[in-house]
């Protein structure tokens, strides 16, 4: 328990410290949601940049077996009798 100060406040003072008390603890009730928001957004933060390096190596992946297939198709065209083999425009006339 608080004990008496020496000095009385005059119950208009009372008030506005009442007050200003209330106040702080609103705005520590508000830094808390902030708070604790900020955690959600950095904990799903953490997810995304997660699963962009997943996606990121999937596509790295993806690209490497297409650039295998794209030099084991050029090494049987330059092998095969069809090298000289053109296809035709339909578009022109």
């Amino acid at each position: 328990r608080y004990r008496d100060p020496d000095i009385k406040l005059t119950e208009e003072h009372r008030a506005t410290e009442l007050a200003l008390h209330d106040e702080t603890r609103r705005q520590n009730a508000m830094l808390d949601q902030i708070h604790n928001a900020m955690g959600d957004l950095l904990e799903g933060a953490r997810k995304i940049g997660d699963e962009l390096k997943g996606q990121n190596q999937a596509v790295a992946d993806l690209s490497n077996r297409a650039e295998n297939t794209k030099g084991r198709i050029d090494d049987m065209n330059t092998k095969s009798q069809l090298k000289e083999f053109r296809v035709k425009d339909k578009t022109k006339k």
